[in-house]
């Protein structure tokens, strides 16, 4: 729905339920001058992860199953993850081709070129970003988050607003797998992970239509539980265009 604040400027009024949104923050990831210039000449890890699945199929048009992609997972109201027997392997992209080789074999080529794409289980209003841990040994972030920033490469999360906290800080230090005495599911740490390039539904309005996202609503029932609402604005053509989009996205 619009309505015309003035002259020139436009506003929608948006729901996107979680699988929209990473459709769209997908789109929005692979339109950054980081994966654009790692296309050209430089390498892009993608960690396992139901965003960066999106990503995969938006990268390379493999039309993979999203289910197995996924590593850690909050499932059927559980902490849970994807036996390792059932898991797709990471993907990386070598000059715009899929590679064969290990993320560890790419990860020792890393350059500031470089890109390396995990998905986060919290974020804060101030940009912040976590991971959730099962694994003891810290899971992909403890393997791989540090070797790639000590190399000075992109580090790019996606997030959906559906997974905000009030603070990514104060949520770090309540978690970790030794703290709990009872968990639904696996016990859990938090990691954050600082200095990445955070994208949400906020900032993929921005990249793909250069248009002002809000969030100013969350949930939903029956099917469109942790959705999110935005008010995104800004000028005619840009705001049809992007509606033209958020259609096409609700249609797949």
């Amino acid at each position: 729905m619009f309505y015309r604040n003035n002259d020139e400027e436009i506003r929608a009024a948006i729901v996107l339920t979680p699988e929209e949104s990473k459709h769209l923050i997908a789109k929005a990831v692979c339109g950054t001058v980081e994966i654009k210039t790692a296309l050209t000449k430089g390498t892009i890890i993608i960690a396992g992860g139901s965003s960066n699945a999106f990503i995969v199929r938006e990268l390379t048009g493999d039309d993979i199953d999203l289910k197995k992609y996924v590593v850690g997972k909050i499932f059927k109201g559980e902490f849970r993850s994807t036996p390792e027997e059932d898991r797709l392997k990471p993907v990386v992209i070598i000059k715009g081709q899929k590679s064969e080789i290990t993320v560890p074999e790419a990860l020792g080529n890393f350059t500031p070129d470089d890109v390396f794409i995990k998905g986060a289980n919290a974020v804060d209003h101030e940009g912040n970003v976590a991971v959730l841990a099962a694994n003891p040994k810290g899971g992909t972030v403890g393997a791989f988050w540090a070797l790639a920033k000590a190399r000075g490469a992109n580090i790019i999360c996606p997030v959906g607003l559906e997974k905000l906290v009030s603070s990514i800080s104060d949520a770090s230090r309540e978690c970790g797998q030794g703290l709990f005495k009872y968990s639904t599911g696996l016990k859990i740490g938090l990691l954050p992970l600082p200095g990445a390039k955070v994208i949400t539904e906020i900032e993929a309005f921005k990249i793909l239509f250069d248009l002002e996202a809000t969030h100013i609503a969350s949930g939903g029932v029956w099917g469109s539980e942790g959705s999110v609402a935005l008010s995104v604005k800004g000028g005619e053509a840009e705001i049809d265009e992007m509606w033209k989009e958020i259609q096409n996205i609700k249609q797949h």
